[in-house]
């Protein structure tokens, strides 16, 4: 009989660290959005055109949203000839250079050295702190069956919808993660003094004004991180003071809306180890 060898190289422990930012902030790796001007495809390679200069360079992935199926996505840079163009490989029909609207910029992600990720999280992104027990995050798939009355099983079964949440305890217990759990991140404001003469009041939003927020992950082996782009928190924020050990904090749980563009989140992993066989 022939060993059996169970692979056991990608243990994932601790509790990480959660990052939370303003929404439209840029995400590590992410480069600033350059305003498209011009597209065109020769011989299944696309040319796009920017306005100022990209700031990209070869083997970098950069998502285009120009409201045009044959050049949207995410894409490897092939070749960048000037400073304002940039080729990438897609396999479609010439399409003849003409004037585009639209935007290209360098994906999230971050860099990479040595398996693990070795740049620093940009300065728009604070962290939460410490939590109670780090946070899960959930991917409900919903669901629904096509049946029939000749047949047990179903005949199809539809995609209906996904929920997508990040629940954590945050026990880091200050004013600006207050405001973040009332969705109103502005909320936190100082109305007179400084320092240690500060008064700040934190106050929930008025209806209609929530303030959606990003959230982002990093695993404690620097070899994970996620993202999640568009959140609001929907969960009952029960603050409890209690004697003893039991100190208080803010019970979050963040539903992850569609952005008008991209994913509603995404995974990146450094090196070889984390993508398994």
């Amino acid at each position: 009989m022939p060993a059996i060898t169970v692979p056991k190289t990608s243990i994932q422990l601790g509790p990480g660290y959660l990052y939370r930012a303003p929404i439209g902030s840029l995400a590590p790796g992410q480069g600033a959005a350059a305003t498209v001007t011009n597209k065109a495809l020769t011989t299944n390679v696309a040319t796009i055109t920017t306005s100022a200069a990209h700031g990209l360079t070869v083997g970098d992935p950069v998502v285009v949203n120009i409201s045009d199926g044959t050049f949207d996505g995410t894409f490897t840079v092939a070749t960048a000839p000037t400073a304002t163009t940039f080729t990438y490989a897609k396999t479609a029909a010439n399409v003849a250079s003409i004037a585009a609207t639209g935007t290209a910029q360098k994906s999230a992600g971050g860099t990479v050295a040595g398996g693990v990720f070795t740049d620093a999280w940009p300065a728009a992104w604070i962290p939460w702190g410490v939590t109670r027990e780090g946070h899960t995050y959930t991917y409900q798939i919903a669901t629904g069956e096509v049946t029939a009355a000749e047949y047990l099983p179903a005949l199809v079964i539809v995609e209906e919808g996904v929920t997508i949440a990040v629940d954590f305890d945050v026990m880091e217990f200050t004013g600006r993660n207050i405001a973040a759990a009332l969705n109103n991140l502005p909320g936190a404001q100082t109305i007179s003094g400084t320092g240690a003469t500060s008064l700040t009041k934190v106050s929930p939003p008025q209806v209609g004004q929530s303030v959606r927020t990003m959230i982002g992950w990093e695993s404690s082996d620097f070899t994970e991180r996620r993202f999640w782009y568009q959140c609001l928190q929907k969960g009952n924020l029960s603050v409890q003071a209690r004697k003893g050990a039991n100190p208080a904090s803010l019970p979050v749980s963040y539903g992850v809306e569609q952005p008008n563009y991209g994913n509603a989140m995404d995974t990146f992993l450094a090196g070889q180890t984390r993508i398994g066989s």
